[in-house]
């Protein structure tokens, strides 16, 4: 039997690991990626019990807590870093921070170079006919177009701006003995602040033979962490649907009920974290801080935990 080819387009976190459960699926695969180099830009991310799971999956969980750090703890600090609260995570199972770059280099590894194409970019074409040929840069390819979805809507801006900054003792400053300049408040932050963007939440991430991932499909807010391992949860979920004899356009459908349906409730619930920790109001402030201050230590990770609450995410596609 004919071995089928995927292609994906995209270098990322999701793009490699789907390439890469794919792959362990049966599947030939082919990266497309408009750089000229596929290295990884960002700072850190906590990799989540859930995250962990679907690397787990990928035969890479291994590499990344040794990567990482071990997230034992936690506190909750004002902007000028006076501490609100400490607790003990409990996130329901074991949780790691680790660079971006670091999860990153490890899916390259694991993908390999000969799968890659680099400096080519996917053309955006709204067509309900995928068996057209498009073109990647100077290359003649299948494409899987970058706007795939009849329903996507625009970004929208959140307002927010946000910093990184790794305290002196913590998990990350363990893996990262870097030099950062001196912020006004006199914590140590990684340069700019970064404008955010997350999307309302679609259903339809595609039709025929191609579909979303990743942000593409669900870009979401950082403040519930789990950009990363909704990503990767993704390409997992692909890797158990797409057989390589299977109904391609059919196992993409039941992809996207299940993952939609998952992602939607990540994206809600950054928002309101979101709303909860940035705002401008004295008032609410206080109120606030008064809160973080007083309420039980589950509470006050019961956003953190939230994860973990479906031990498998990938039940409903394993039947």
């Amino acid at each position: 039997m004919r071995t089928r080819t995927a292609l994906i387009v995209g270098a990322g976190i999701g793009g490699l690991a789907s390439g890469l459960a794919l792959r362990r699926a049966g599947w030939r695969i082919q990266v497309f990626e408009r750089a000229a180099t596929p290295r990884e830009l960002g700072f850190a991310l906590g990799l989540a019990p859930n995250a962990l799971a679907a690397l787990r999956e990928l035969g890479l969980d291994g590499v990344m807590q040794s990567e990482g750090a071990s997230t034992t703890a936690g506190e909750i600090q004002q902007p000028g870093g006076r501490v609100l609260n400490r607790f003990e995570v409990a996130f329901g199972g074991p949780a790691v921070v680790a660079l971006r770059p670091a999860l990153h280099g490890a899916l390259l590894a694991a993908v390999g170079d000969e799968a890659l194409v680099l400096g080519r970019e996917a053309v955006d074409r709204r067509r309900a006919d995928w068996r057209r040929w498009h073109r990647l840069g100077d290359q003649e390819a299948p494409a899987a177009q970058r706007s795939t979805a009849p329903a996507e809507r625009p970004l929208r801006n959140s307002g927010r701006r946000v910093r990184r900054r790794t305290p002196p003792g913590g998990p990350l400053g363990r893996v990262l003995p870097r030099r950062w300049r001196r912020g006004r408040d006199g914590s140590r932050e990684p340069g700019r602040g970064l404008l955010l963007f997350d999307r309302d939440p679609i259903d339809d991430w595609g039709r025929g033979p191609v579909t979303l991932l990743e942000d593409a499909a669900h870009p979401m807010l950082p403040h519930a962490g789990q950009g990363a391992a909704q990503a990767l949860e993704d390409a997992v979920a692909l890797g158990l649907v797409l057989t390589p004899e299977g109904d391609i356009p059919a196992a993409l459908r039941r992809y996207e009920r299940v993952r939609s349906a998952r992602s939607r409730s990540f994206v809600l619930l950054s928002r309101r974290i979101s709303r909860v920790t940035t705002t401008h109001s004295p008032v609410v402030r206080w109120v606030r801080d008064t809160a973080i201050r007083l309420i039980p230590d589950r509470l006050v990770v019961a956003g953190a935990t939230f994860a973990a609450r479906s031990r498998d995410p990938h039940r409903l596609l394993r039947s």
